[in-house]
């Protein structure tokens, strides 16, 4: 620090002393003038924080000094906080509304996935909307929350706790665990089937888990079939591929496949039987048309259309991911 400057020829300071930053942050805190950004929910600190800067005349005495930012701004502290701890879901506690919710939003989030439909679950904004009446205008950290649930809930037991109604758009009628089973039946075992929407990821669509030990055993015309309520979707996509001469006899081809799908029971009737056989078979009896294998185009469906195989070892991890049973075989020969 210089006690005093004089400009000639060039700035000179006179009277010089080495000084620690600190020291000016002590005596001459009258003097800062101290801002703060980038305010931001901490999941560690369960609050929201925001970054300090102070500066003497120009100068700056410190900077990304971490401070709580819910005692300088509760009202945008509070909304930061209800955003991304409660509605991202981003809190760590045990508080049972907040297992309860999260569980609620995954099973309706898992719903989406199996109708390939986003428009089950309800906007962020309608959740954030919830959580903002709900919660007192001092809320703005997990503290708070779980100091002020302490007392709140003894009355409600199930305060804060979201209904199915809130978080969905609609009941997603159809979507059941008959069209969408857990389980594939499949050499003598129940293996698990898992839905994911994401179009272009290797997952996108319905896996099948299976045991490197019966991959041989799987039967690629049962699987052909996907799940009932994936069928009617595939069905009037391979309509749609044959040429407008046989297709016409067909339309509208929704129709006509969700008809194929009640006459068939969701299923396949024959053993042995894939869906193109099943069609070939039923468009000869309801329109007294034959129509061929080559007619159809399968190369042409979405590869959501195909079962995906996950083959994993003895301890489940996977070994291999694919649509095509007869590479996987081949790949994982002797695996078994």
């Amino acid at each position: 620090m210089a006690a005093e400057l004089v400009e000639t020829s060039r700035l000179f300071g006179r009277t010089l002393a080495r000084i620690e930053p600190e020291w000016l942050e002590k005596i001459g805190a009258h003097l800062l003038k101290v801002s703060h950004s980038d305010p931001h929910w901490e999941k560690k600190a369960g609050q929201v924080l925001a970054a300090e800067r102070a500066t003497l005349y120009g100068l700056t005495v410190y900077q990304g000094r971490r401070v709580n930012f819910g005692q300088l701004d509760p009202k945008q502290a509070r909304e930061i906080f209800i955003r991304r701890a409660l509605v991202e879901g981003e809190l760590e506690t045990r508080l049972p509304f907040f297992q309860h919710n999260a569980k609620l939003i995954r099973e309706i989030e898992n719903l989406e996935h199996k109708s390939r439909r986003q428009d089950v679950l309800v906007d962020d904004e309608l959740i954030f909307a919830f959580y903002d009446q709900q919660l007192p205008e001092t809320i703005v950290s997990a503290v708070d929350l779980e100091s002020w649930w302490k007392e709140a809930s003894r009355g409600d037991a199930k305060l804060l706790h979201l209904d199915r109604e809130d978080l969905m758009r609609h009941q997603a009628a159809g979507i059941t665990t008959d069209l969408f089973p857990k389980t594939l039946s499949m050499a003598g075992a129940q293996m698990k089937l898992a839905y994911h929407f994401e179009p272009g990821s290797p997952r996108d669509g319905v896996t099948l888990a299976v045991p490197a030990a019966a991959l041989n055993l799987i039967d690629a015309a049962r699987c052909d079939w996907l799940v009932p309520g994936m069928l009617k979707e595939k069905a009037a996509a391979l309509l749609k591929s044959l040429p407008q001469k046989l297709r016409r006899h067909c339309v509208p081809l929704s129709d006509y496949a969700l008809g194929f799908c009640e006459r068939m029971g969701y299923a396949q009737k024959q053993p042995g039987q894939d869906v193109i056989d099943a069609l070939i078979a039923d468009i000869h009896a309801e329109k007294q048309i034959q129509v061929k294998r080559s007619d159809f185009k399968p190369e042409l469906l979405a590869a959501h259309m195909q079962m995906n195989f996950k083959v994993a070892d003895e301890h489940e991890r996977q070994l291999d991911l694919g649509r095509n049973l007869a590479q996987l075989r081949g790949a994982l020969a002797g695996q078994g």
